[in-house]
């Protein structure tokens, strides 16, 4: 009687181990799986990462050039701004020329006419 319930827990036991060792596979080829899929993972990650690298590079090429572009420009406007300042500074002094040659004009123009008057006998020319 012994041996037969030894025979059983044998038996037992081996249909246990037959249920463990098909687990066991089981889990073998689920993690195969899963190693498969962390592979194609990382290697997809790693494609993401090196495409962002060469976005952020060109994002900072890109970046610096409009840094540059922007400088130039605004050397360009304060070269245009001096310019201008320049020309209306040229404007105001020729309208000053102006001003003072038309001054000039005038007060010569009156001194002739003064002239006449006296060459005519002191006042304006009889009406005929």
């Amino acid at each position: 009687m012994r041996t037969r319930r030894i025979l059983e827990e044998i038996r037992d036991l081996r249909v246990e181990i037959r249920d463990l060792r098909v687990e066991s596979r089981d889990l073998h080829a689920e993690n195969r799986d899963m190693l498969g899929f962390t592979a194609e993972v990382v290697q997809r990650n790693e494609l993401a990462f090196r495409d962002m690298g060469t976005v952020l590079s060109e994002l900072g090429e890109e970046s610096r050039a409009a840094r540059e572009q922007s400088r130039a420009t605004a050397a360009e406007a304060r070269a245009a701004a001096e310019q201008s300042r320049a020309a209306a500074a040229q404007s105001r002094a020729a309208a000053e020329e102006s001003r003072a040659a038309a001054e000039e004009t005038r007060a010569q123009t009156k001194a002739i006419f003064a002239l006449i008057d006296r060459l005519q006998g002191g006042g304006a020319a009889p009406a005929t």
